[in-house]
């Protein structure tokens, strides 16, 4: 029994021996190369060496470590820190008993760097306070010139004579006094709590030497100028890369940050020279040589670019060189004299204000001088200069006005104007000053812009092809036909565009500047409607450019359009001996019975056969004869001689006997042939009729006949880019065997001439009125044979066609039974026999 209760005892015991822990390390830093001694506090560590089985920095193994006994045992580890980069790391301690573990226990820490000492020459004396730079230094605690060490507790140890000490430090410089050295070079380090670094030659003594023949001078010598400070010197020990030159100008002022210096004569061929201006000696120019340098015991000059001072004297006790060789000051052999600047009394204009797009910044700013009597711009002068407005449309504003002047010169910018002008007078003024105009400013709008709109636009014709009445919207008893093919363009302009014009076409044998008419504008001023005509007889492509303008610039657009080449019908000329010449409609062969009888032979009755124009020279064309009216025989048209033979053209068939003569090519397209009873129009195709009648001579016809004769029904003259008026002539002829009289015509006033008048005239009959203006209504007689024409002419108004109606009433005394005929004429004519006899129709012409 009581053997059981001392095992559960000491199994007890057992569980409740604490766990191994680290509480903090001591030192808790060192060096990033390692070799630190560091204690490890903690409790736990076991009583004896072999407990602890490993520590690790980091994860780097500690490779010494022992188990200290100067304390409570198990309480402390004594360590040598392992090498690891910069940073705070874990410190982990594994042990026979358990792992103890310790987050961010220790930093490790770079070791010093040193990157030079200024001044880096002293006296053999000592006692100057050096700055020493570099990095990681706030723990330094000694610093070594050569064998003599400098230490931050106990002073100088080489020479405890000296007042050498260690000043204050930061982490990147530390400031010592120097111990008095003998001349010559020194290595110099320095050692931190983490660890020592050297830097070789690093500081020198000598004793101190001055440059002399010191000159300093400046020109030009007045007020306010830009100008060149020259220095001349001639130095001990000779400069080179890396050496300056430190030149003292008390009066003047310099930016700090670089300042341009010139090397000069004296210098070693390729001299570069670099200025420094610190902030707090603005009156001091370091000058590195860069390259190059001075020649020991021989003058050398250099060129500081500077701006002089008020006028005044410049005591040469102030003016100083020295250089990293020879350390002592020396003062300029004289003094400089400023001289006072030019006076300022007036403004100038060096830079107008120009390239002003409203809603934009002017591309040329205002740019006022202030100037002397003489117009020389004073560049000392600094005032305010301000910009008003003197007259003309709008407003010119600017980012700042007023503007105070930099150099002389104020410079303002952002203007812009806010209404377009070319008016806009401004002046610019300042206290004390003569005030001065700017030329007058102008500003444009922006350029307009400019679109085709694809709906409502077409871009493809077919060649010849005529535009129908129904799109004109006009009566149904108008007919309109466009006499060549005609497309519509419609563009959307910006709101800003003053004008839309058609500009140039590749191609000016299908569509030229003549071709072009502008249609209709939209009530905003930015829809325009442009209506152009393919020339006739002519296919294939052009680019139509249109352009858009105001008084900001243009905008163009490019059109291009297509030309469908068609199969046109053929065409030819007849002759009949003793009558007039023979176009389309019907052609009259007036016969006596006996000669209705007998057979007819025309020679020569078809002639100029072609198959259309030039581009279908080598179409094939043939002849048929087919019977519209007619009981005879039909007539044989020989196509080699063009000769026409009727065996029987009348016989039995007095009144009225009709055929048509059909021309067929070979070129395709539509191959029916117009019917002529209905006027029906085959403009394209591989058929064109041509009708003859045989009518019995005796009989009484009424044939007052629109368009037949050697003049066309309208004849539009075109007069555009000449001096002659446009005319558009109407002729009526009589192909009856016998006096019209009182045939009334009425005609309406054209649309397309300003304030038409017009003449009426036949050779045999004459025309009641005569003359006139505006519309006609007209009794006419016209013999037989002869023709009566009528005149319009006037000037062109702004409409690009020309419109008339027109009624032709027969007269009132024909005899019963009386034969009433029409025909189509050889352009626009659609006559339609009505119950009383009155025919109608209208004609529509482009003045092309």
């Amino acid at each position: 029994m009581i053997a059981s209760c001392a095992l559960l005892l000491l199994a007890s015991m057992q569980t409740s021996v604490a766990a191994p822990s680290i509480d903090f390390l001591d030192p808790a830093s060192g060096s990033t190369v390692g070799g630190n001694f560091v204690t490890i506090n903690g409790s736990e560590f076991g009583p004896q060496q072999s407990d602890i089985l490993s520590v690790t920095f980091g994860g780097v193994e500690v490779q010494s470590f022992e188990l200290l006994t100067i304390a409570e045992p198990g309480t402390q580890i004594g360590v040598v820190t392992p090498a690891h980069p910069a940073g705070t790391v874990d410190v982990v301690v594994t042990l026979t008993g358990g792992v103890a573990t310790k987050t961010a226990a220790f930093t490790y820490v770079d070791p010093p760097a040193l990157s030079g000492v200024s001044p880096a020459i002293g006296s053999p004396a000592g006692g100057e306070t050096l700055t020493i730079q570099g990095s990681n230094l706030a723990t330094a605690y000694s610093v070594e010139f050569g064998t003599c060490t400098v230490d931050e507790l106990f002073g100088p140890l080489c020479n405890p004579s000296n007042a050498a000490t260690i000043g204050s430090k930061t982490d990147t410089e530390i400031l010592v006094t120097a111990p008095a050295l003998a001349e010559g070079s020194y290595d110099l380090l320095v050692a931190t709590d983490y660890g020592a670094t050297i830097l070789a030659n690093a500081y020198s003594t000598a004793t101190a030497t001055a440059v002399s023949n010191v000159t300093i001078s400046t020109s030009p010598q007045t007020a306010g100028q830009a100008a060149t400070v020259g220095v001349t010197f001639t130095s001990t020990r000779a400069l080179s890369a890396g050496d300056t030159i430190t030149v003292k100008l008390t009066g003047y002022s310099f930016p700090v940050g670089t300042t341009n210096v010139t090397a000069g004569a004296g210098l070693a061929p390729g001299t570069s020279l670099s200025g420094t201006v610190a902030a707090g000696a603005t009156d001091t120019v370091v000058v590195t040589v860069g390259a190059g340098g001075t020649v020991a015991g021989s003058a050398a000059t250099l060129g500081i670019s500077a701006t002089n001072p008020a006028a005044g004297t410049l005591a040469k006790a102030g003016l100083t060189v020295a250089t990293s060789k020879d350390t002592i000051p020396v003062s300029s052999t004289a003094d400089i004299v400023i001289l006072p600047g030019p006076r300022a009394t007036k403004l100038g204009v060096i830079q107008e204000v120009s390239g002003c797009v409203l809603g934009s910044a002017c591309s040329s700013q205002p740019r006022i001088a202030i100037q002397d009597a003489s117009g020389a711009t004073v560049t000392s002068a600094t005032q305010s200069v301000t910009l008003t407005y003197l007259s003309g449309t709008g407003t010119l504003s600017c980012s700042s006005n007023p503007v105070a002047a930099v150099g002389g010169v104020a410079t303002f910018s952002g203007c812009s104007v806010n209404a377009q002008t070319s008016n806009l007078q401004v002046q610019a003024s300042a206290p004390g000053l003569t005030s001065v105009n700017l030329a007058p400013i102008t500003a444009v709008p922006t350029p307009p812009t400019l679109a085709l709109v694809a709906s409502g636009s077409v871009t493809t014709l077919i060649e010849d092809e005529r535009l129908p009445a129904s799109i004109r919207g006009l009566p149904s008893f108008v007919v309109i036909e466009y006499l060549r093919a005609t497309g519509t363009l419609v563009f959307q302009a910006s709101a800003n565009t003053e004008a839309v014009e058609f500009t140039s076409s590749t191609n000016e044998s299908l569509v030229g500047a003549e071709d072009i008419e502008l249609e209709t504008t939209g009530s905003s001023g930015t829809r325009y409607e442009f209506r152009y005509f393919a020339k006739g007889d002519a296919n294939g492509q052009a680019t139509l450019t249109f352009t858009a303008r105001n008084a900001g610039g243009t905008h163009s657009v490019e059109v291009p359009i297509t030309v469908t080449p068609v199969n046109d019908a053929p065409t030819a000329t007849f002759h009949r001996p003793g009558a007039d010449g023979l176009g389309s409609g019907i052609t009259h062969f007036s016969l006596t019975p006996e000669q209705a009888s007998m057979p007819l032979s025309v020679p020569g009755f078809l002639a100029s056969v072609s198959p259309g124009p030039a581009d279908e020279a080598g179409q094939s064309v043939s002849v048929s004869v087919v019977p519209v009216a007619c009981n005879t025989s039909l007539p044989t048209i020989d196509m080699v001689t063009g000769d026409l033979y009727w065996e029987s053209p009348g016989a039995g068939n007095f009144g009225l006997c009709l055929v048509d003569i059909q021309l067929r090519d070979d070129g395709g397209g539509n191959p029916n042939c117009p019917n002529l009873d209905t006027n029906e129009s085959v403009e394209h195709g591989s058929c064109r009729s041509y009708r003859l009648s045989i009518v019995e001579k005796e009989e009484q016809i009424f044939a007052l006949l629109l368009g037949q004769g050697p003049n066309p029904l309208f004849n539009l003259v075109d007069s555009k880019g000449s001096a002659a008026p446009p005319v558009l002539a109407f002729e009526l002829t009589n192909r009856g065997s016998f006096l019209v009289e009182g045939a009334r015509l009425q005609l309406s006033a054209p649309r397309g001439i300003n304030s038409p008048t017009w003449t009426c005239s036949a050779p045999s009959g004459g025309c009641t009125p005569a003359s006139g203006s505006g519309a006609v209504d007209a009794l006419i007689n016209v013999d037989a044979g002869e023709s009566a024409v009528i005149v319009y002419s006037g000037s062109y108004d702004s409409s690009p066609f020309l419109t008339t109606r027109y009624t032709l009433t027969p007269p009132q005394n024909l005899a019963p039974g009386t034969v009433i005929l029409t025909a189509p004429n050889n352009v626009e004519l659609n006559p339609a026999l009505t119950t009383s006899g009155v025919f109608y129709g209208s004609f529509e012409g482009s003045d092309r």
